[in-house]
């Protein structure tokens, strides 16, 4: 099981892997760290933060895809064929 560290301003995150259930997209965020995206809070999904990936997640297959992260969750959304750039969804606690 692989942990990376998230900073975001002040605040510090471990974000832990889902490298079992996820093998290709775990590797492929791997394989960008370092990663530096500007974060936007969703105002209207709650607590929750996104980060446009600017169409580097292409290709990167939807391994178990859900619409609903639980809290603490970190979701990949790597972009479809219909021109979406892709995006990190991350619900806060």
């Amino acid at each position: 099981m692989t942990t990376i560290k998230m900073t975001s301003g002040e605040f510090t995150f471990l974000a832990r892997l889902e490298e079992e259930k996820k093998p290709e997209s775990s590797r492929w965020l791997l394989e960008q760290l370092p990663l530096t995206v500007t974060m936007i809070q969703g105002a209207w999904s709650g607590r929750a933060v996104f980060a446009d990936l600017h169409g580097i997640g292409q290709g990167v297959v939807f391994e178990h895809p859900t619409s609903y992260p639980l809290p603490g969750e970190i979701l990949l959304y790597p972009g479809d064929e219909m021109g979406s750039t892709g995006k990190y969804i991350i619900r806060a606690p």
